[in-house]
This record gives C-alpha cells, structure tokens and sequence, in this order.
C-alpha cells in the first residue's frame, strides 16, 4: 500500500483517539469507520471501535472486534485488556482472566494486575486475588519513587493496598495523596473508607467531610459520613446526614465510587 495511503489512515486513526480522549464515542467510532476496512481489518481501529462497543454495553460486539484486533496485532495489552473486561462483563471469567495474564505478559503494569486482582477476588480465589493486588502495589510505589509529587499515583497506590486490604498503609499513601493535592476528593473520600475498614470513624468522619467540602453532591460520601457519625454515637448528626443523602439521591448524578 503506498505510504501516503498509510499516513491518511493513520491521521483518521489518531482523529478518532483525540475524539475519544474528549469523551466523544460517537465522533471517534465515525472516524474509525472511515479508516479502509477499519471494520475488517485494521487492527487500531478494531480496537478502539472494540473499546468504544465495551464502554457502551455493547459487550458481544467488544468481544468480536477486539479479537479481530488481537489476532491481526497480537502484542496490543491495551487492547488484551479491554477484552478481558468484556468477557467478565459476558461472565466467561476463564477467558477474561487468560486475556488479563496476556496483556501482563506484555505490560505488567500495576492498572493490568488490578484488574487481574479483581476479577480472581470475583471468583473466590482469595491468593491469587492478593498476589495480583501486592504486584499492583510494588509497581506502584516503585512509580511513586520516581514521581513524589504525583497525587494521582498515590491515590492509585492506595487503591492498591486498599484492594489488598493493607488499610493502614492505604491511608499512608492516600494522606501523601492529599497532600500533594488538597482539593483531590478521591483521594479524600478513599481514605475515609480507609478509616472506616479499620474501625478509625473519627478519622473517617475528617476524611469524609472533607470529601463533601470539595464535592458537596457526593452521595455516597454524605451517606458514608452518616454511618460513621452513628458509630461514633452521634444520632442526631448521622440522621441529618441520611436525610441530606436521601434527599440529593432524587435526580442527583452521583460521583463514581472509589471504593
């Protein structure tokens, strides 16, 4: 195929990523269809339109196109990944758990084995579950050396000994989380269930309303103030904080969960 035939696939290509990046699926799998047999054979395109089909719900048709994708490409672990989330969303774990150990293979980043750690915890495989969970976390805070001012690496890092159930040390990294960035309510509200997990609940109760400070809409954090607030005997408190939870959940759009 001529080279500047190439270039304008791969500038349609790179369109559609930027697309996609903005949050515009629609705009990016157009662009993906306009790549020559971009619904056939080309690998970039079978996986973002792959991609784009599993955020979607469209999880059959994740499956095909990101197949299609691997076998013309197999070293993509981005796209081994999302597979692998697809088909533990159809419920065939065996096949989502040998996708996930493929994109491993190919890139043992702490994101790929966290997703390996949840789908064994799915399964009831408690070891291997923590075993992927404490990978997740070395690479991370191998990541967290480097880069020590990147709140967003330490918010995942607890996650990780979060998901490990190391809530002490998950509260470390999510406190050096806050405190390269104050205003990260993730990180507020990860460490508030933190707390909670170990029975801290005046800890959690900080946590958690510092979450709402910077995210007053925050459903689950409100709720999860009030659970504390009871733990601590403060009934009145916690009842207000249910009542206020109730009444933001009719119509309100939640904040995805941390935890």
């Amino acid at each position: 195929m001529d080279a500047a035939v190439n270039t304008g696939h791969d500038e349609l290509l790179e369109r559609a990523r930027a697309q996609y990046g903005k949050g515009r699926l629609a705009d990016a799998a157009a662009l993906c269809e306009r790549v020559p047999a971009g619904s056939s054979s080309h690998p970039g395109a079978l996986s973002l339109l792959g991609t784009i089909a599993h955020q979607t719900g469209e999880h059959e048709r994740a499956v095909q196109l990101l197949r299609r994708s691997v076998a013309l490409e197999p070293e993509q672990p981005v796209s081994f990944n999302v597979l692998g989330l697809a088909l533990a969303k159809l419920g065939d774990d065996d096949a989502a758990g040998a996708s996930f150990e493929r994109a491993i293979a190919l890139d043992p980043s702490p994101r790929l084995y966290m997703n390996l750690g949840a789908l064994r915890r799915r399964q009831g495989r408690a070891e291997d579950a923590a075993a992927a969970y404490e990978r997740a976390a070395l690479g991370l805070e191998r990541a967290v050396g480097l880069q020590p001012r990147d709140a967003g690496l330490w918010r995942e890092l607890g996650d990780a000994r979060y998901a490990a159930e190391r809530f002490a040390d998950a509260v470390a990294a999510y406190g050096e989380a806050t405190r390269c960035d104050p205003t990260q309510a993730r990180a507020w509200y990860a460490a508030g269930c933190a707390e909670k997990a170990r029975a801290e609940y005046a800890a959690a109760a900080t946590c958690f309303r510092r979450t709402l400070a910077i995210a007053p809409a925050w459903l689950e954090a409100r709720h999860n103030l009030g659970a504390v607030l009871f733990e601590l005997g403060q009934v009145d408190a916690a009842l207000e904080e249910f009542r206020r939870a109730a009444a933001g959940a009719a119509g309100a759009s939640e904040m995805p969960q941390a935890m």
